[in-house]
């Protein structure tokens, strides 16, 4: 059974392919008004499908460096063609060395894979499961003068994860018209007394918190749209 992560993943690559070819069709056609626009939802898909690819292998980029460079060694270019000796050279000395960086690749991905964070999500969230803690709360802010808060807490044999607030910074253009929230996208569901929209994870499911942290990336990413290389204050505590 593929992971939730893998369902998105392939949802967004057919939806990647769907662009493509209205972007061909748009070109053949002469439309390139639409085309641009198809263009512009290409270019945000791809760095979603990028994010999500990184969080389930953090080496994706590298890898497809590799595949990349390896793929520019099959076709000489033009200045080389005359001069199969020299190409011959230059190829044999590249593929040396990313045989190199492959091997270097293999034996880092054999290490243990972990979030780049600090161990206090994982304590915090380890401590809830077992009932040390009944709630704790992650909050930080990205809406000028406005927190967010994210409360995680036990109700029986589910993990409540509450969001306290959404505000989107622009529409989804990929999703217009079929996910109109993306946190209903993820699974949350809106509670009108509380005012919070809620997830429940199925302690059932329970192994380590790796399901969880991927679940926290979204958000933060696509539905808080947290851009790369940005950092935000986090706070945590626990009652």
């Amino acid at each position: 059974m593929k992971s939730d992560l893998d369902l998105v993943i392939a949802a967004l690559e057919a939806e990647k392919r769907s662009i493509q070819k209205m972007m061909k069709q748009s070109m053949s056609d002469y439309d390139y008004l639409i085309a641009y626009h198809h263009s512009e939802a290409l270019i945000k898909l791809e760095s979603r499908l990028n994010k999500l690819y990184t969080f389930k292998d953090p080496l994706h980029n590298r890898r497809q460096e590799l595949k990349r460079q390896e793929r520019s060694l099959k076709k000489p270019p033009e200045y080389f063609r005359k001069n199969k000796m020299l190409w011959k050279f230059f190829t044999d000395r590249q593929a040396a060395e990313l045989k190199k960086n492959r091997l270097d690749l293999e034996l880092e991905s054999e290490k243990k894979v972990v979030f780049n964070d600090s161990q206090q999500i994982d304590d915090l969230i380890f401590d809830i499961v077992a009932r040390k803690i009944d709630k704790f709360q992650i909050v930080f802010s990205i809406y000028d003068d406005d927190d967010v808060q994210i409360t995680f807490e036990i109700d029986v044999d589910f993990l409540s994860i509450c969001v306290n607030m959404f505000n989107p910074q622009e529409p989804d253009f990929v999703f217009d018209g079929r996910v109109s929230n993306p946190l209903k996208g993820l699974g949350f569901k809106y509670d009108a007394d509380k005012q919070v929209f809620v997830y429940k994870y199925n302690l059932q499911n329970f192994r380590d918190a790796t399901e969880i942290k991927i679940l926290l990336s979204r958000l933060f990413f696509d539905v808080f749209g947290i851009c790369d290389g940005q950092s935000i204050s986090i706070k945590f505590w626990a009652t």
